[in-house]
């Protein structure tokens, strides 16, 4: 709920009456709708419903009735009906309109990152020309360096997450299990993490951890980071969010860092502006990709920068696993590198073996 007072500020009267009204509230009553009333009265003050008073004034507010899914839902729905073309345009504008203005502005522009794919997403947000040449360049690094497995047995949807999280304890467990060393397992919220971590910590209270936490000031980053940069705990398991500070930007070389378990497939929380950006790109995306637009390659993009943690050079060796059954559905698999190498086990028993048979060909190729 809430109210909006439009008032006349250069009337001397009125600022009398606001300046009292906010003494009254300061030193007596803090219930300001008990208060407002009783100044509108002393003052002599006039006050009418915007609905009623002056047409024009009243385009500017709209009164909604409440709505299940919270009064910022149903604004958008509202604004989408009246003006969808306007309200669409201000979101893609906001994401296309900077970058492909500035690409109009020279005569030759060099974009370039790890996480370019797929083409269509990227040169539709960020306004390249159709006829722009893209190129793709294999990674510098050995494929044979990198373990990629996935799992077919657990469904990290919102759905299903409540039943699998043993399950999904027990995964990490059998991962790192296989090999003494460093492993980050990133989650889509934060809230996932605590309620998997936690079934971690009961099923196996002799592990090493360490936990991602909202809000983290500096020096709680650097301590989490620490932990990794420390060679001292043989097996070390952190709890970390997908696209926060640790799912980038970090650079854990050799035995730092050996693995990295990613729990889901990175899909945005639902809200208001994702529903409209999937509503804009049905439309006018091409061939009607709105969901890919809005959910999946966003969330593909994160697994994709989260992934990358395990290899930093040319002799890092380590391995991913992508646990989430929609992993190995082809809409997902062809947004995947081309040098990954995906392994899938369809029970706990295959994958530990696989993670095992990778570790032991390592030692065997390492010198």
């Amino acid at each position: 709920e809430g109210s909006v007072i439009f008032k006349n500020h250069s009337s001397k009267r009125l600022s009398a009456a606001m300046h009292e009204w906010w003494e009254i509230y300061s030193e007596y009553q803090t219930r300001d709708q008990f208060s407002l009333p009783y100044v509108i009265w002393k003052h002599k003050l006039k006050v009418f419903d915007l609905d009623d008073h002056k047409p024009n004034r009243a385009t500017y507010f709209v009164r909604l009735q409440h709505s299940s899914r919270g009064p910022l839902h149903r604004l958008a729905r509202y604004l989408q009906a009246r003006a969808p073309e306007s309200f669409c345009w201000s979101i893609a504008h906001r994401m296309m309109g900077a970058l492909a203005e500035g690409f109009r502005r020279v005569n030759t522009a060099v974009a370039f990152s790890a996480t370019l794919m797929p083409q269509t997403y990227f040169q539709t947000l960020m306004g390249i020309e159709a006829d722009a040449n893209w190129f793709q360049i294999e990674s510098p690094f050995d494929s044979k360096n990198l373990g990629v497995f996935s799992t077919s047995y657990i469904s990290t949807t919102y759905r299903d997450r409540g039943n699998s999280l043993y399950a999904l304890a027990d995964t990490i467990a059998t991962v790192v299990a296989q090999r003494a060393g460093h492993y980050m397992v990133f989650f889509p919220s934060f809230a996932y993490l605590k309620e998997v971590r936690d079934k971690f910590v009961e099923r196996y209270p002799d592990s090493v951890c360490v936990s991602q936490a909202p809000a983290m000031d500096e020096n709680a980053r650097i301590e989490f980071l620490s932990r990794f940069e420390s060679l001292e705990e043989s097996t070390l398991v952190g709890f970390a969010v997908m696209g926060g500070i640790f799912g980038e930007g970090i650079d854990l070389k050799g035995r730092k860092l050996i693995g990295v378990i990613i729990a889901g497939v990175g899909l945005p929380q639902l809200g208001i502006e994702r529903d409209v950006i999937r509503d804009y790109f049905e439309q006018s995306g091409p061939a009607g990709q709105g969901f890919e637009f809005a959910y999946q390659y966003p969330g593909m993009n994160r697994v994709l920068q989260t992934a990358g943690r395990v290899i930093r050079s040319e002799t890092d060796r380590g391995i991913i696993c992508l646990v989430d059954n929609r992993f190995n559905e082809s809409r997902y698999r062809r947004l995947m590198p081309t040098q990954w190498q995906v392994k899938l086990s369809r029970n706990r028993e295959i994958l530990g073996n696989a993670v095992a048979a990778f570790w032991a060909d390592d030692d065997r190729n390492t010198p």
